[in-house]
């Protein structure tokens, strides 16, 4: 079961390549953003705690 789903996305990624490369590197990017505000609003919020 998990085989097909597997080969349905390698299929849409390889008919698609640029939509793909789009929504992959969007994900990417919002991944990152989320990592460097967490690491900026955290070291601010242990400043109030005080």
């Amino acid at each position: 079961m998990i085989r097909n789903y597997f080969k349905t996305t390698l299929r849409a990624l390889v008919k698609n390549k640029a939509f793909s490369f789009l929504n992959i590197a969007g994900l990417a990017t919002s991944g990152v953003l989320n990592i460097l505000i967490a690491a900026l609003i955290n070291p601010v919020k242990s400043l109030r705690s005080e």
